[in-house]
This record gives structure tokens, C-alpha cells and sequence, in this order.
């Protein structure tokens, strides 16, 4: 019996594999969602993260920053130890948001947004920003934890 099951849609790959605990989604679904508020666009980029899915990742990037990336440099970016540490620690940490959530700081209201998460040891800023098919992860600060930017 295939111990992995794979979709062709519109918005990319969607991947299964069957483990021990049965059926699990591995890849793709995040082109599935359509993040229609700030606070979604954290919970799918937790996801993202979480399920190392990095052609979902790269729909979350904005259209202009998108034509930059692939998948398969963003796998080299998420999975260089120095930074993957981070990106785990920030997942985790958005996977289980508070209540009340952050508090979101609109730069353009409607269209631009920010959000600082304090999180094991350090505080990231997530700037976000709206285009036609979503929210979009525009930034997120300090750099030095999260890409070979300074």
C-alpha cells in the first residue's frame, strides 16, 4: 500500500503520508488558506513553520518579494541551524496565541499592520501587509534570527 498521496490544484501540491497515527497532511495546504485577517496570517505562518512547508511559505511572502525565493531557498534559510532554532521558538509561540491576542499596530489601517510577539528569550515584529488574495508577512525583525540579512 502507497504510503504517500499527492494532489495537483490550482494553488499548488497538496501531500499526504500515512504514518503510525494514520493520514497527515504534510505540504500544500497552505495554499488552501487565504489569510483574511493579521491574526490568520500568524496561525497559517505557524503552520507553515511547523510543517516545514515552503511552498506554502512562499505564497505568504508579498507578491514583489515573492519573485526572489523559491522553495528550496527558503528551505536553505529555515533550515540553517543558527536560525532554524528560531523559527521553531516564533511557530510555537504562534501556535498558541494569547488571550486577549497581540495587540495589532495599524501603520496603513486596513492595509499594513504590525505585531510584536515576545517569545522564549527575545521579541520579534512581524510586519504584515494586505494585497488582493491575503495577508502577506512583510518583515519580521530582528533579521539576524530569521535570514543571512542584516
Amino acid at each position: 500500500m502507497s504510503r504517500e498521496a499527492a494532489w495537483a490544484l490550482p494553488s499548488g501540491r497538496v501531500i499526504v503520508r500515512r504514518g503510525a497515527e494514520g493520514w497527515k497532511i504534510q505540504q500544500g495546504v497552505l495554499g488552501l488558506d487565504r489569510a483574511a485577517t493579521p491574526a490568520q496570517t500568524l496561525t497559517v505562518l505557524s503552520r507553515a513553520i511547523r510543517s516545514r512547508d515552503y511552498a506554502g511559505l512562499l505564497q505568504l511572502l508579498p507578491s514583489p518579494e515573492r519573485t526572489h525565493w523559491t522553495a528550496e531557498r527558503l528551505a536553505n534559510v529555515f533550515n540553517a541551524p543558527e536560525r532554524y532554532r528560531s523559527w521553531s521558538a516564533l511557530a510555537a509561540t504562534l501556535a498558541s496565541p494569547p488571550t486577549p491576542f497581540w495587540p495589532v499596530v495599524w501603520l496603513v489601517p486596513g492595509k499594513k499592520a504590525r505585531i510584536t510577539i515576545k517569545h522564549a528569550t527575545t521579541t520579534t515584529v512581524i510586519v504584515l501587509t494586505r494585497e488582493s488574495d491575503g495577508w502577506k508577512v512583510l518583515d519580521l525583525r530582528p533579521r539576524t534570527l530569521y535570514t543571512s540579512r542584516r
